[in-house]
């Protein structure tokens, strides 16, 4: 028996990143995402607000573009 959930490609929409996340990792999971046909997802990562315990999401392209 396989130990991975089967989903509809369709069905994963979104990935957010945690805060902690290094560039590099998010670039493999980006990169794994094209490479098996999961084009449609967006990505976002989080990121700690300055004034307040917090965080806020941001999308990447705004973080790394």
């Amino acid at each position: 028996k396989s130990p991975f959930y089967s989903f509809k490609k369709e069905s994963l929409v979104e990935i957010i990143f945690g805060c902690c996340s290094s560039k590099e990792y998010i670039d493999e999971i980006i990169s794994l995402c094209g490479e098996h046909g999961y084009n449609h997802v967006t990505f976002k990562q989080t990121v700690m607000k300055k004034d307040e315990y917090a965080l806020e999401i941001h999308p990447l392209n705004s973080l790394y573009f």
